[in-house]
């Protein structure tokens, strides 16, 4: 099984979490390192199309990106970006409160 990525260091060092390794001509599987067991570290599996010109994914969790891709790199690097977006909400925006608005009635004293 030929690995197309190493587990290559991703800027501070440390390897990535990901890895994405062919399994014959057609076929590839992307493994998380993170997972203790080999069957349940496949996160997704990848199969070229005939043409070459696409590559459809079998996501082995619940995730929200395509199944269609040009290349089996553009798979992997779309998990990477989703798995390295912050995880859970945002700091609260301030709404703005103003006072409740005064009603002058100079009209009525006219």
């Amino acid at each position: 099984m030929n690995e197309g990525r190493h587990g290559q260091a991703g800027g501070a060092g440390a390897p990535q979490r990901f890895v994405l390794a062919r399994v014959d001509a057609r076929h590839w599987v992307i493994h998380d390192r993170r997972s203790g067991t080999a069957s349940a570290g496949v996160a997704a599996r990848l199969s070229v199309s005939d043409d070459d010109d696409e590559v459809h994914v079998t996501w082995l969790s619940v995730t929200p990106l395509p199944i269609v891709y040009a290349t089996p790199g553009d798979v992997l690097t779309s998990l990477e970006m989703w798995q390295s977006r912050p995880h859970g909400g945002t700091k609260p925006i301030p709404i703005p409160h103003f006072p409740p608005p005064r009603h002058n009635d100079r009209s009525s004293a006219s």
